[in-house]
């Protein structure tokens, strides 16, 4: 019922948002839908058995879009992921996690020969990190690491997300393949407190090039002072915020994919000490090389365990893979992709334990975790069917049987 209830109360807030600017297009105005939904399912047994028991659990979502020829867009994005289904029984009750992902409504217009975009969200909007910014305001081919893939929703993983209750006003420079903007909005990522947030945006894409970057701060909404004094508002602390994704070269021919930022670097008044938590600190670096008839990634990552427990190739904070693929194998009309991911990382390592990882290796004594991960991705009527086996082959010798995972995934274009 708390579930509902709140769900109730977000679509009530956007329902009021976008009574303001739903006028502004015609009722009787034409409208076209598009959209995507995803499913994975996952294999593995539970590590707490000292046998082989498997558990079998799904992950899913829902995108979709409505384009009204006034100019108006309204997006929604739904994810779900279930628990173990083997034990509950595949036709009983079985405990999953809901969320509504994104609620937004964008009304473009131009001022003068200026492009103008405005909008007003809730929950999860256009996010650092994710290239969809990117693809929707420049309609570039998708540069997001194989790494960062989610079937929780369209936008994989952020370094940034753009999170709460609050709307974004962009201008699209005539001058140059570039955009900028302000975002404002109330969340309670940090504290219970309403944390009002205001952002700075800026994009760009040309030939060999592409950025997306922002940057900002939170304030917590207090009204009483150290003292326990009723006052109209004090701000003790700012929480800031950055990140950035950027593409040197093209995935045709290769480059150097990044992105990285930080989360919650706390600024008191009484002190100007700057605070942050490794935990909070997102970085990827990623040289891609391609070859006539393969593509080579090599990645560098130190990544929040909170991002990492919804990906699809890594476990653990930090480490490196190598990605070795090909997407120009044909069958009849369609082109399959196939290739494997080889992972080594460290559990509850961060980017500040590098130079003790490199130095030590085993000598530290945390061996780390090594895996294997052979995939196939293959064309399906409207979308694709991605299949992949990951081996840990650390655990292989001592459990074999709990070192094999099996994943299927399909994602659709509807």
């Amino acid at each position: 019922m708390i579930m509902i209830q709140k769900i109730r109360n977000t679509i009530c807030c956007f329902s009021a948002a976008a009574a303001f600017l739903i006028p502004i297009a015609p009722v009787s105005a034409a409208s076209a839908f598009t959209g995507n939904a995803g499913v994975k399912g996952d294999l593995v047994s539970n590590s707490s058995s000292d046998h082989y028991d498997p558990q079998f659990t799904l992950q899913s979502f829902f995108a979709g879009q409505f384009d009204f020829s006034s100019n108006t867009t309204i997006r929604s994005e739904f994810s779900m992921q279930t628990a173990d289904i083997i034990e509950s029984g595949i036709f009983n009750d079985t405990d999953a996690k809901f969320k509504i992902d994104e609620l937004s409504l964008t009304k473009q217009f131009t001022v003068g020969s200026l492009l103008n975009f405005a909008s007003l969200f809730a929950g999860t909007y256009e996010p650092i990190g994710s290239d969809i910014f990117l693809r929707r305001h420049f309609g570039i081919e998708p540069i997001d690491s194989m790494l960062t893939q989610s079937w929780l929703g369209l936008k994989g993983s952020t370094v940034h997300p753009f999170y709460g209750i609050g709307g974004s006003f962009l201008i699209n420079f005539d001058t140059a393949p570039a955009i900028g903007g302000v975002y404002i909005y109330v969340n309670h990522e940090n504290t219970d407190k309403y944390e009002l947030n205001a952002d700075l945006r800026f994009a760009c894409s040309f030939d060999n090039f592409c950025l997306d970057f922002a940057a900002g701060a939170g304030a917590p909404l207090n009204s009483e002072n150290s003292s326990g004094e009723k006052v109209f508002l004090v701000i003790d602390t700012l929480y800031i915020h950055s990140g950035v994704e950027m593409m040197i070269g093209s995935r045709y021919r290769g480059g150097l994919f990044a992105e990285g930022g930080f989360q919650s670097m706390s600024v008191t008044r009484d002190s100007n000490d700057f605070s942050c938590s490794a935990d909070d600190v997102y970085v990827l670096v990623e040289p891609r090389f391609v070859a006539k008839n393969f593509k080579l990634n090599f990645s560098l990552f130190s990544l929040p365990q909170e991002t990492v427990d919804s990906l699809f190739f890594i476990d653990d904070s930090l480490g490196l893979d190598i990605a070795l693929y090909t997407d120009s194998l044909q069958l009849r009309t369609a082109m399959i992709t196939a290739g494997f991911h080889t992972t080594i990382s460290y559990p509850g390592k961060h980017l500040s334990d590098w130079e003790t990882v490199l130095q030590n290796g085993y000598d530290s004594g945390e061996e780390p975790n090594v895996k294997v991960s052979p995939f196939l991705t293959v064309p399906f009527h409207s979308g694709s069917l991605q299949t992949m086996i990951q081996a840990v082959v650390t655990n292989f010798k001592d459990s074999p049987e709990k070192s094999i995972i099996f994943n299927i995934a399909y994602k659709a274009t509807l």
